[in-house]
């Protein structure tokens, strides 16, 4: 007929062969030669490994742990601690294992030179210092009250 063409024939590269050069996808990279394996497809993968049965644990925390180390860095986000501490839980793993997962991802979220970050640290040291004085202050006016001295006379 008039309006059939000729069915193309298939390449080893699949269905990526069809996809112009500026789609993004050429042979599994970006065009820009950059992974196309990111934190959200690293998520993904941590969901399918925490439903499935028998569940172990330690298969969630080793796909985080792999794409902690990928070369070239993949930049994690919270929702990628957030699975692996769920498997953690769920798998009863040990506090201290869990305690390093924490900071880890705390420490590769958060930009410790950023203007916030040194703003947040200096409240929280002068909230600190205040309550010091406060107890500091409550506890001198009872020992006074008292009549009783730490310093012998």
């Amino acid at each position: 007929g008039k309006g059939w063409k000729k069915p193309q024939e298939k390449s080893d590269r699949g269905d990526l062969e069809g996809l112009p050069e500026s789609s993004g996808f050429v042979s599994g990279r970006h065009h820009s030669g950059t992974n196309v394996i990111s934190a959200s497809t690293y998520n993904a993968l941590m969901r399918v490994y925490l439903n499935m049965q028998p569940f172990e644990w330690r298969v969630v925390y080793n796909c985080y742990y792999e794409m902690r180390n990928n070369k070239p860095k993949i930049r994690i986000s919270w929702e990628s601690y957030e699975l692996v501490a769920e498997a953690m839980r769920r798998g009863e793993a040990g506090r201290f294992r869990r305690l390093l997962t924490y900071l880890d991802a705390w420490f590769q979220l958060t930009n410790l030179g950023s203007w916030r970050f040194i703003a947040g640290l200096f409240v929280y040291g002068c909230i600190g210092l205040v309550i010091k004085f406060i107890m500091g202050f409550f506890v001198q006016r009872n020992l006074i009250n008292n009549d009783k001295t730490i310093i012998p006379r």
